[in-house]
């Protein structure tokens, strides 16, 4: 019987004849990559429906994805119809205006703004994430027929690899609207 490592030197001279064996050589290689940090978001409208002059809650909620490891904030703008550059919104119908506010929690005690104090900071964790934009329009306010709007810019802002600030603003805007009918 023929011994396997026997068998292996024959089989090895046979495919290699010797006047071609020559030293190997092996070296490294370096690889490296960069991902910057980039986000993306959507939302839905925030529809109160009709306003009877009663308290109105409703809901929006704003997607937002973000490579990996991404930090960031999210902001809402004071709305096309604010007066006093603060967060006293008002959606409106002509002349005519409705008061809402938006919150960042459900028990409406922070509200939802542009500035540091009043933004929602996060990290990209690749997927989907998904933040809740509670509104508000107070109880006992005029009930003057009409069709009421406003546009909230949305501002996302991260930092870039270089440390320079992006500043994602939105054409994706929080649209606002409420009906008072007769």
């Amino acid at each position: 019987m023929l011994d396997t490592s026997k068998l292996l030197i024959y089989f090895l001279l046979i495919l290699f004849p010797l006047g071609l064996a020559k030293a190997v050589s092996a070296t490294t290689m370096g690889v490296s990559a960069r991902i910057e940090p980039s986000c993306s978001f959507t939302i839905n409208p925030l529809n109160f429906g009709v306003y009877d002059g009663e308290e109105n809650e409703q809901i929006a909620n704003i997607a937002v994805t973000c490579t990996n490891g991404t930090e960031y904030s999210l902001g809402l703008g004071f709305g096309n119809n604010t007066l006093d550059g603060k967060y006293d919104r008002k959606m409106t119908s002509g002349k005519n205006t409705i008061d809402y506010k938006l919150y960042q929690d459900k028990d409406m005690q922070r509200i939802w703004g542009n500035d540091l104090e009043n933004s929602i900071s996060g990290r990209g964790t690749g997927s989907e994430q998904i933040y809740r934009i509670y509104g508000l329009i107070p109880v006992d306010q005029p009930l003057l027929v009409g069709n009421y709007s406003d546009l909230v810019t949305i501002s996302l802002r991260l930092q870039n690899s270089d440390n320079s600030l992006l500043v994602y603003q939105s054409s994706v805007r929080l649209e606002v609207r409420a009906t008072v009918e007769p």
